[in-house]
């Protein structure tokens, strides 16, 4: 049970940094020069989101809503890029915590 809790802890985590990334390369604002890197990252993150949910199986968590304006702070989150990166580089640093 712990380790399917660890997991799920994991892919909570995953689906995050995934759907951050897959919403700002939707939306056209990152600039063409640094698109390649952040498309990197997207495509690693969605691998880590099917491997685990390959792992689990059945007992992995759906995907939450997530809110990354964090209540309003930061509103201009997938229009500034600056704000982008700002939380790319806070989301990541996570990750590897």
């Amino acid at each position: 049970v712990a380790i399917i809790q660890t997991l799920n802890f994991a892919l909570t985590l995953e689906y995050l940094e995934a759907e951050f990334y897959n919403v700002g390369l939707g939306r056209g604002f990152i600039p063409g020069t640094y698109r390649p890197v952040f498309e990197q990252i997207a495509k690693h993150e969605n691998a880590h989101v099917n491997l685990l949910k390959g792992v689990l199986g059945g007992n992995a968590v759906p995907k939450p809503t997530f809110d990354f304006t964090a209540g309003g702070a930061y509103p201009d989150v997938f229009s500034n890029y600056e704000t982008f990166v700002r939380l790319s580089v806070a989301f990541e640093d996570t990750g590897v915590r």
